[in-house]
């Protein structure tokens, strides 16, 4: 066997370690820089769960802001962002809080039919976003999450506002009504070349916010799922997952609750997507539902900073989270303008940050956490046993029989140590300050 670096990123060495533990709060592995010696094991006979794909979510602020861009530096940043490290992406059906305004994919009152479905609207800067970044992901996979129904299957006739969230109206003909929605979803995607693997019911649904949102509880969530969307996939022979979620459990574990409140659920759902979360309800949720996939569907976007700092958050995050069980990981807006603000105003992260007005783009640190990640973890590898003191990483075993890992060292100055791999040793050179990725095949 052989010991390839592949990809390294070199952190400034001015961060604020402590400051970026403060962002991990109590979710698992954080950084420290008080222990030398890189010293890891890993153990490629004892496989966890397997990949489904790393990638980010497109938005209509997004798609806007690329489009902005002359054709020859649209190409160049989707190529820069997907190629060779994304092919697991989010879709929003309808608006997020980054479309431009709410809207829903038939705003036509009591169109219980969904006779006036259309995915015009996205044909304006969602589409051609989506389908610049499958240009260089071919074999792109979608999981897909409304912020609301449309406003007239909704108690306060509304997708967005002060007046809160809503909820989806209890009655079967809304429910029924819904899951045709669904299906129009993924059968018009199909349409357009996209194919929707899994979709996941409600955004946040313990969230009210002035911006597009359901408040859904977790005996609504049930009933919509098995009694109404799974007939109705069966029905239509979509070969599109269901999941539960996406549960925002950070302060409250709703994701344990839908289960274990709604007894024999979990045979009508593949599994959970979970954002913004403490490890603790995955855990649960692994040990006691061994058959439900689990998947991250949306990463910290803290508020606009981009910095170091929340980049090694978001590293800690990754590894979190795929420790955990996750077979997804999806950063949220991939691109943003420079306002960086929603419509409905809050500021956020984003990977590339582009200037509309003077047609110029930049990369944010966050881009090249997500590039490592992205060329470290690939579709179909199974994560593997990995151990290290004080080294936060993870590894893989592909599909190819290669092992991929990934390692951090937060000291500044090298660090020097061994890797042992099946009983192999191999000498293991770290760059001060700096995450890297390693193949070994």
């Amino acid at each position: 066997m052989q010991l390839e670096e592949i990809y390294r990123v070199n952190i400034p060495n001015d961060i604020n370690l402590k400051e970026t533990s403060q962002m991990c709060g109590d979710i698992g592995d954080q950084p420290n820089q008080r222990t030398f010696g890189a010293f890891l094991y890993i153990n490629s006979h004892m496989e966890f769960q397997e990949i489904r794909g790393l990638g980010g979510a497109f938005s209509e602020l997004g798609g806007k802001a690329l489009l902005a861009l002359s054709d020859e530096d649209q190409k160049q940043v989707c190529k820069d962002i997907v190629y060779d490290k994304f092919n697991y992406f989010r879709l929003p059906i309808g608006a997020s809080d980054f479309a431009l305004d709410a809207y829903s994919l038939d705003d036509l009152e009591d169109d219980f039919e969904m006779e006036s479905f259309s995915l015009e609207r996205d044909e304006k800067y969602m589409i051609p976003y989506m389908a610049m970044c499958r240009a260089y992901a071919p074999n792109m996979g979608i999981h897909a999450s409304p912020w609301s129904p449309p406003a007239w299957m909704k108690d306060n006739k509304q997708m967005a506002g002060a007046g809160g969230a809503g909820k989806l109206i209890d009655d079967p003909r809304y429910y029924d009504a819904y899951a045709k929605y669904f299906v129009r979803v993924v059968e018009e995607y199909a349409n357009k070349g996209f194919d929707i693997d899994r979709i996941n019911v409600q955004n946040e649904p313990e969230a009210n916010p002035i911006f597009p949102g359901c408040n859904m509880d977790v005996q609504q969530m049930a009933k919509l799922i098995r009694d109404h969307m799974v007939p109705a996939f069966e029905a239509a022979e979509l070969d599109t997952k269901i999941f539960a979620g996406t549960f925002r459990t950070i302060n409250e574990a709703t994701a344990c609750e839908f289960l274990s409140e709604n007894p024999g659920i979990e045979e009508y759902i593949e599994g959970i997507g979970t954002q913004y979360t403490t490890m603790q309800p995955l855990y649960n949720i692994l040990q006691n539902y061994p058959g439900l996939k689990l998947m991250h569907t949306e990463s910290v976007c803290y508020k606009g900073e981009n910095t170091w700092e929340q980049a090694i958050a978001l590293y800690m995050n990754i590894v979190n989270y795929i420790n955990a069980g996750c077979d997804t990981f999806t950063y949220w807006n991939m691109i943003l303008n420079t306002k960086g603000t929603s419509t409905w105003g809050w500021k956020q992260n984003s990977m590339v940050t582009i200037d509309e007005e003077e047609k110029t783009y930049q990369y944010n640190p966050d881009f090249y956490v997500m590039a490592l990640a992205g060329k470290c973890i690939k579709p179909g590898a199974r994560r593997i046993v990995y151990a290290a003191r004080s080294k936060v990483g993870i590894a893989f075993k592909n599909v190819d029989g290669s092992i991929h890992f990934m390692v951090s060292n937060f000291l500044d100055k090298e660090d020097v140590g061994t890797v042992t791999i099946d009983q192999e040793k191999f000498e293991l050179k770290l760059k001060p300050m700096s995450i890297t990725a390693f193949k070994v095949s």
